[in-house]
């Protein structure tokens, strides 16, 4: 019975995330053009109506990444499917103001306990996205740069605790994906033929993470979480002029993913209130390869904090009153220096979230609402201001 429900639900969640990979509303801003594109930020659920604050919370509902110690809290399987719709509003100097939309899904995991706290997770999310648009026209022809694509991560883990007091946890990372640049260029005259050229970069590799959670005093939990330098292997493929023009590959070369520390703390109030303190690190200097990156990659950090109200489950009672509350706010940095204006892009965002429990609490959906900032037109030459609604389904698996 649980594998074919088991089946089922993968064949209805892959289904969703293809459709929403296929029909994004619009295109990233022009930031996600640098580098390896725009880091999606690991908050599925809870995390993300609490300020991304989450790495220490063992609560049984929490699916982070970054810390897969958290699974060891789960006591049946369980799934989790994710999804958001961002839009957000750009202004740059000398350029039109752009208005973007996109749905994207986010995650899907599984978790099967196994025996005595020991229990096994799998999941997959987009790491990084490009999908941005760049266009300008001189006149007789137009020029449009177009960006496609991301890195994904596939993790299989495996996490135990003891006692509910010390959990332990660790990940293998499959990191793949492909990134799409293409430069059309189109004629108003029929005199000349229009013409794309295509570089298509091809990226795999293997990382892991290792993390830990621990009860430090009453209700009080801390939890660290470390994932290591990931190596890639890129392959480069060109196509030159007309689509007619064969694909061919142009060269096989490395790049790398940085090093990542994330830690928390989390306290539990009156078994009613919860509140959470995360902060995210990134070496980004450390893997710059090229002069241009040693110029534009910058260290990043992220902190975030948030609370959490849980209102009694009493029979009888209106359905509003059992809804959880969430809010939080964030603040950090991007790991790629802005133009025209060389200086490093700070983001700052408040959130907050509902959850509503499903009959017999076999399943939850917990949405989360985001606005916030990227940039500062004076340091920057743009800035953006962006809102974001998540939605995470949750439930068990009998």
């Amino acid at each position: 019975m649980i594998s074919n429900r088991l089946t089922v639900l993968v064949l209805v969640i892959a289904s969703l995330m293809t459709a929403a990979a296929v029909f994004p509303a619009a295109a990233n801003p022009i930031y996600a053009s640098n580098g390896l594109g725009m880091f999606v930020d690991d908050l599925p659920g809870r995390p993300a109506s609490m300020g991304g604050a989450g790495v220490a919370n063992a609560d049984g509902k929490n699916m982070l990444r970054d810390n897969p110690a958290l699974l060891s809290a789960f006591t049946i399987h369980s799934y989790s499917f994710g999804a958001s719709h961002v839009k957000s509003s750009v202004s740059a100097d000398m350029v039109d103001d752009a208005d973007i939309a996109q749905t994207r899904a986010e995650v899907l995991k599984l978790v099967i306990p196994l025996w005595r706290g020991l229990t096994l997770g799998w999941g997959i999310s987009p790491l990084t996205r490009t999908d941005s648009i760049i266009e300008y026209s001189y006149g007789d022809y137009t020029d449009r740069t177009t960006f496609k694509g991301g890195i994904n991560v596939s993790s299989l883990s495996i996490a135990g605790s003891f006692r509910n007091i010390v959990r332990l946890g660790i990940s293998y990372n499959y990191n793949f994906g492909m990134i799409e640049e293409s430069w059309d260029r189109e004629f108003e005259s029929d005199e000349f033929d229009d013409s794309t050229d295509t570089i298509k970069k091809k990226y795999k590799g293997n990382g892991f993470t290792v993390c830990a959670v621990a009860r430090v005093w009453g209700n009080t939990s801390v939890g660290i979480g470390y994932t290591g330098k990931t190596d890639l292997d890129v392959t480069v493929r060109v196509r030159p002029g007309q689509f007619s023009y064969p694909e061919k590959t142009f060269s096989t070369r490395n790049r790398s993913l940085p090093a990542r520390w994330r830690l928390g703390v989390t306290s539990v109030f009156m078994r009613r209130f919860t509140a959470s303190a995360d902060l995210s690190l990134a070496n980004w200097e450390d893997i710059a390869k090229t002069q241009e990156e040693r110029d534009m990659f910058t260290n990043t950090y992220r902190v975030g904090a948030g609370i959490r109200y849980a209102p009694a489950q009493f029979t009888g009672i209106p359905y509003y009153r059992k809804l959880a509350i969430s809010a939080g706010f964030k603040f950090g940095t991007m790991y790629y220096k802005s133009y025209p204006t060389i200086d490093t892009v700070t983001e700052k965002a408040v959130t907050f979230g509902l959850e509503f429990p499903f009959l017999e609490n076999v399943a939850s959906l917990i949405t989360s609402f985001e606005y916030g900032t990227r940039g500062v037109k004076n340091d920057n030459g743009w800035d953006e201001s962006y809102s974001r609604i998540g939605l995470l389904l949750i439930g068990t698996i009998k």
